[in-house]
């Protein structure tokens, strides 16, 4: 399935360098468990991953 969506979207495969060594997967999660919302009540990000600006 992977393979399938990274050929969907025009993107490549790299192999993982920590395989080799470690033999275990890792995943990151780029937004750190941020809460996704529609305003900044709900939320710190929006449905783009883009932080939401409040004035001051």
């Amino acid at each position: 399935m992977h393979e399938n969506l990274i050929e969907a979207t025009g993107g490549r495969l790299l192999p993982d360098p920590l395989w080799r060594l470690l033999k275990r997967l890792l995943t990151l999660h780029p937004l750190g468990g941020c809460v996704m919302g529609a305003s900044p009540a709900a939320g710190v990000v929006d449905h783009l991953g883009q932080t939401f600006v409040i004035p001051i």
